[in-house]
């Protein structure tokens, strides 16, 4: 099943309604972030980041961003790396409001974990039998278990890392929430 089609405005419409609109957070490592595109991220697109022409890629290119460019990026960047389109369409959202979240290659190391391939961070051909294959024996449970691993995610990288504590509550609404998001969907 291709779920670009139908599934990519709703992973399209979660990750906006998720990520919110602006912020600066000085406990962010990504920096100022509009529509949940990170200056962090923005830097690595090279002139393509420089939003405003002005030469150089900084705050002032996270303030122009608009809704559309940001929705190029999520496309290409983290729903097109992830294959998502390939994917059953509930998992599809899962997998790219991950990718957003924690980047394409954790997100593809969890989800090799999650079906015991080989964990090397590129969402291929064989992740992607293994992964639908696995989903559409139990949805339901594949669902509540993936993202009671990013759960646990979650709790290790702020064990590791402490000034991550004031995103927890936000992490895990955000999972409460997704889960909410893609049971309407399968059901």
């Amino acid at each position: 099943m291709n779920s670009d089609l139908y599934y990519w405005p709703r992973a399209l419409d979660w990750i906006f309604r998720a990520e919110g609109g602006d912020s600066d957070d000085p406990s962010d490592r990504g920096g100022a972030t509009r529509f949940g595109i990170s200056l962090r991220y923005l830097k690595t697109k090279g002139s393509i980041g420089d939003i405003d022409g002005d030469g150089d890629v900084d705050a002032e290119d996270i303030r122009a961003l608009t809704k559309e460019q940001a929705a190029r990026f999520y496309k290409q960047d983290f729903w097109n790396k992830c294959r998502c389109g390939e994917l059953p369409p509930a998992l599809a959202i899962i997998v790219f409001d991950q990718a957003v979240n924690t980047g394409v290659r954790t997100t593809a190391r969890m989800l090799q974990a999650h079906v015991k391939v080989r964990m090397d961070g590129i969402i291929g051909p064989q992740t992607i039998k293994a992964v639908t294959r696995a989903f559409r024996a139990n949805p339901s449970w594949f669902i509540a278990s993936y993202l009671g691993e990013r759960a646990h995610y979650y709790h290790v990288i702020t064990l590791a890392n402490s000034s991550l504590a004031k995103f927890t509550k936000g992490w895990f609404n955000r999972l409460f929430e997704l889960h909410e998001y893609v049971l309407e969907i399968i059901s």
